[in-house]
């Protein structure tokens, strides 16, 4: 799902992330200390989300307790937004590296997703990063580039630290990188699917209906740029993905519902993806549902 049209981390970070084989070793100022202290406070707002909902549907987006099977990693992360537990990023990060998860196609959704919850939890950011010295060498990149797109000064230090100890070329080309600041996901041009993902995984992490608007950016290309292709294909696998977002997540149905209320210009557009919803919930039940 990668590209380089994707443009989710510069090729020079990523190659020099990899480089960076002494990492497990660097101490940060923090690393003896356990993260502790109240959440964000945009955490404790999304927290309470979960409890609006009807109990038919809290039973079927339960938080894990832990993160033991993809299950497990699959509902902690799908759903963070409405239950946060930060207290399982490490659980989560080295369950993804032991089943390699953290390669592939699962790695922009994921950077994106980390990126998020350790801009959330700038605190906790050292301690979670020495606690997941035991992940494989190979799959550090993620964790390295996530750091560095939570954009905070707990996690420039622990870049800074990794900075020390490379060889002086390389180390050069990595300071530079990281002494400048990642760009916002929702301002990035959408010219993949993997910036969908991305997308997708930050709202997952931040309940954000920003990334959610940044996504129906594309729904009119579908009207408006028939000769091109790519933008064809991104209007109908974005149509397609918040479909099935407004299936799984109440809160991404309540969001389009108010956005074809609330905007004119956007109504057309998203009416057709609500349509579709009703669609397929007649098709699986039987039963018509507004």
């Amino acid at each position: 799902m990668r590209s380089k049209s994707a443009k989710v981390a510069p090729k020079s970070f990523l190659t020099l992330c990899a480089t960076a084989t002494a990492m497990a070793a660097i101490i940060c100022s923090n690393s003896g200390q356990r993260a502790s202290g109240a959440n964000n406070a945009e955490q404790d707002k999304k927290g309470s989300q979960a409890e609006t909902l009807p109990s038919d549907v809290q039973s079927r987006i339960a938080a894990p307790r832990q993160i033991a099977t993809m299950d497990d990693l699959s509902k902690w992360m799908t759903y963070y937004y409405l239950h946060p537990q930060p207290e399982l990023v490490v659980q989560a990060v080295l369950f993804a590296d032991k089943n390699n998860l953290l390669s592939g196609d699962y790695v922009v959704p994921l950077q994106s997703f980390l990126s998020r919850i350790f801009a959330q939890n700038p605190d906790k950011l050292p301690a979670w990063f020495n606690e997941m010295a035991p992940m494989k060498e190979a799959n550090r990149t993620l964790i390295l580039t996530s750091i560095w797109w939570s954009n905070t000064s707990q996690g420039k230090q622990i870049l800074q630290q990794i900075c020390k100890t490379l060889p002086e070329k390389p180390r050069a080309e990595f300071k530079k990188q990281i002494d400048s600041d990642p760009p916002l996901i929702q301002e990035m041009p959408i010219d993949h699917t993997a910036l969908l993902d991305m997308l997708w995984a930050a709202y997952c992490a931040t309940g954000d209906e920003k990334y959610i608007k940044r996504l129906m950016t594309t729904l009119p290309w579908a009207e408006t740029d028939q000769k091109n292709l790519q933008k064809m294909m991104l209007a109908s696998a974005a149509k397609w993905s918040l479909t099935s977002n407004c299936e799984q997540h109440p809160k991404v149905l309540e969001y389009c519902q108010k956005i074809a209320a609330t905007d004119p210009a956007m109504k057309k557009f998203v009416e057709p993806v609500l349509a579709d919803v009703v669609k397929r919930r007649t098709a699986s039940t039987g039963t018509k549902t507004n």
